[in-house]
């Protein structure tokens, strides 16, 4: 799932699964059964076009031997556990394991709130190289974030009229409401809504701008809903482009294990 964010490897996304219920806390040595029993639990409630697995107990195995070499390529990296950031990652995805329409920019805020707490840590400073940039373990210290290699502060949550893009492109992401505004101001703006005009070409969510050939006007415009009609460069509000209808994205968790 988290490539939709430009994720992270395969593998530990499996282990950034779903909570069948709230924790504040996992035991480490308990990590690789419960993620193993709420993972495969929720993938087997899912509507998957297919599982993967002949049923939930061959799941169990794969993902609790899966978590369990996570666990030793964390200890070899000298990582610190943090099991209240393992339950956040997991109430995180129990909340949108099965949703089969929601759109990227609603977990957005969320998702920013978590890049600081991976489940592994380690002890780097701002500024010291680093070599993990997976969401769930990293060798920078919490509250940092790998960056081309360096720990950084982490560039999430950037407020209205702060500085989100400079002339490399887009550095950080805006708090949930705002878009950064890349091609005029390079700071996080309120986004112009439905009927209004989008000089720089973006739009609140649900929206997209579009520009009429004949004359250059670009208006934000409604994207289309569950049924309605699609392209490449006109998606959907919410789910999936498919044969040139919007349609219930597959749950996350299907294609994930």
């Amino acid at each position: 799932m988290l490539e939709r964010f430009a994720a992270p490897v395969v593998s530990l996304t499996l282990f950034s699964a779903f909570a069948a219920s709230c924790r504040h806390s996992i035991p480490e040595d308990r990590a690789p059964d419960v993620f193993a029993s709420d993972l495969c639990n929720e993938k087997f409630n899912c509507d998957c076009d297919a599982y993967g697995y002949a049923n939930e107990e061959q799941c169990n195995t794969a993902v609790q031997a899966e978590f369990l070499a996570l666990q030793l390529q964390a200890e070899m990296m000298g990582l610190t556990y943090d099991g209240r950031c393992a339950d956040r990652w997991l109430d995180f995805y129990v909340r949108n394991g099965c949703d089969t329409t929601f759109n990227d920019q609603a977990l957005i805020g969320d998702f920013c709130d978590l890049l600081g707490c991976p489940m592994y840590h380690g002890t780097s400073s701002a500024g010291a190289p680093c070599g993990n940039v997976d969401f769930l373990t990293s060798d920078c210290d919490r509250g940092l974030q790998c960056d081309g290699g360096v720990c950084a502060e982490l560039f999430c949550g950037i407020r209205s009229g702060d500085a989100c893009a400079d002339a490399d492109g887009v550095f950080g992401i805006c708090n949930s409401g705002l878009a950064c505004d890349a091609l005029q101001t390079m700071t996080c703006i309120s986004p112009p809504r439905v009927g209004d005009p989008c000089p720089g070409y973006i739009c609140e969510d649900g929206a997209t701008c579009d520009i009429d050939p004949m004359t250059g006007a670009a208006v934000c415009v409604a994207l289309p809903g569950l049924g309605g009609d699609c392209s490449m460069t006109f998606l959907c509000a919410e789910g999936d482009c498919d044969a040139g209808v919007c349609v219930p994205s597959e749950p996350i968790l299907c294609g994930s294990i």
